[in-house]
């Protein structure tokens, strides 16, 4: 699948993603619905497409999402991916 087939209702996995700095950012990887799709026209084809999946916090590199949907499959194996906020509780 190439990246400007993918359109909003579509499923694909995404990895879990977590961060030290911003962890109202984290996310649970797994399978996840497409909102909207953004092309960017960027020079570098890598950097061109990305993707914001319903209820996560953060867009995604689409093509480096679309390269790893096999390996994502497997690991996740029908989770589903949910936003996974930490807090300072201080």
């Amino acid at each position: 699948m190439k990246p400007e087939d993918v359109r909003p209702g579509m499923q694909l996995y995404v990895p879990t993603k977590l961060y030290i700095d911003r962890g109202e950012d984290d996310v649970q990887g797994g399978l996840a619905t497409v909102e909207r799709v953004e092309d960017n026209e960027c020079k570098y084809e890598v950097n061109r497409w990305f993707v914001k999946m319903r209820g996560l916090p953060n867009l995604s590199n689409l093509t480096m999402l679309l390269e790893d949907q096999e390996k994502l499959a497997v690991q996740y194996a029908g989770k589903i991916a949910k936003h996974d906020p930490d807090y300072r509780s201080f």
